[in-house]
């Protein structure tokens, strides 16, 4: 179980998870959002930035995606 701080929220499943002064790109799996591009898609990432940013997050790992991404098979934030 890895535990940091969410910096970065690049869409509506891809985050950047900043532990141990080290900044990790996590894909959190089981979900599926609309690319940027797409429809929703700005809409995708404004909700997990919402729910995401700033806030503490402890995840298990899996294995890396093809862009080279962590993926999260569990996680959870802290209630601030």
């Amino acid at each position: 179980t890895i535990r940091g701080k969410v910096v970065g929220v690049h869409d509506g499943d891809s985050i950047t998870v900043l532990r141990n002064n080290e900044q990790t790109k996590v894909r959190i799996w089981g979900i599926d959002t609309p690319e940027l591009g797409q429809p929703f898609g700005k809409a995708a990432k404004q909700a997990a930035s919402q729910l995401l940013f700033n806030k503490e997050i402890s995840f298990t790992t899996g294995e890396t995606d093809r862009y080279g991404r962590t993926i999260s098979k569990t996680a959870k934030t802290s209630v601030q």
